[in-house]
């Protein structure tokens, strides 16, 4: 194979649906090492490298400060990458099996309280399109818990009204169906009315969010709006439009639903993600061992 950097690219990119933001950094990846291995070892063929090779890129990593979890992402790249070259007949071993991966830190992700949530979307003030705009943009990402580049991807089509359902394609275009609630619903309807208003498009097979100049609004422009309205109350330290997916999940889990049903809502793989938001919801655990141990829940 001349350049299987290419057809990984195309294997990316058409059979597992990769946004090109994703495939994109999965070839970058690919050809950081590529320039590595030929700068190091003279060695031009991603098809030639094997564990010894990888393992002194990693320790490269660790000397360029590089954070346990971009090396893991890379190596996860490789990983897919050698797999599908396996699966091709091209080679007969994958060189990342041999790799002992570090361990991922654990961050404990940021998120808001519910009163912060509710001063957030309160001090929107639906004046115009911008502002209901704005507020829909809140209430659905709060209410949903879906990640940026799904809510920027949502289509006319994807909300259901009478049966309060949002259809969501989340990465390589896995579908999962979301509770719609009442307030997200509400801010929608009210977006709708102004877009009818300015002929905005409002076809099944049209974007709901739009920017100021009527394209469809990016996920670094949905970012600047979150930031807006975060840092004037003051609330951007730590925090990120991410956060309230976070917030999401947090809330859910202390409000007492099940830890699957969760990771069903938020499209997580695997539960062991999903389990991170326990170690946010301590307070909750504590608070129903206190009502329910019989030994406790006598104490005066």
């Amino acid at each position: 194979m001349k350049n299987p950097e290419n057809e990984f690219k195309r294997y990316l990119s058409s059979e597992r649906n990769y946004s090109n933001n994703t495939v994109k950094a999965y070839i970058k990846d690919l050809m950081l090492l590529k320039s590595f291995i030929s700068e190091k070892y003279e060695l031009s063929d991603l098809l030639k490298v094997d564990q010894y090779h990888l393992r002194s890129y990693i320790a490269y990593l660790y000397g360029k400060q590089m954070t346990k979890t971009t090396i893991l992402r890379k190596l996860s790249t490789f990983r897919s990458f050698y797999k599908h070259l396996i699966i091709q007949g091209i080679i007969d071993y994958n060189p990342v099996n041999a790799i002992i991966s570090p361990k991922r830190p654990k961050h404990l992700p940021q998120f808001f309280n519910v009163e912060e949530i509710t001063n957030i979307i309160e001090g929107i003030e639906v004046k115009d399109i911008k502002s209901a705009r704005n507020k829909a943009i809140f209430e659905l990402f709060y209410g949903t818990g879906m990640r940026i580049s799904e809510l920027t991807n949502l289509r006319h089509k994807n909300v259901d009204f009478l049966s309060d359902l949002v259809r969501v394609f989340g990465k390589g275009s896995k579908e999962r169906i979301i509770p719609l609630g009442s307030y997200a619903k509400e801010a929608l309807r009210v977006y709708y009315e102004y877009k009818k208003e300015k002929n905005l498009p409002c076809r099944e097979n049209d974007f709901i969010f739009y920017n100021l100049k009527g394209a469809k609004i990016s996920v670094r422009g949905i970012r600047l709006i979150v930031d807006e309205y975060l840092k004037k109350l003051a609330l951007k330290e730590g925090r990120s439009p991410h956060s309230l997916r976070h917030s999401f999940a947090t809330h859910l889990l202390n409000g007492g639903a099940d830890l699957k049903i969760v990771q069903e809502l938020l499209g997580h793989v695997s539960l062991s993600t999903t389990q991170i938001y326990t170690h946010l919801s301590t307070a909750r655990l504590k608070e129903v061992y206190k009502k329910s141990h019989p030994l406790e829940k006598d104490k005066k």
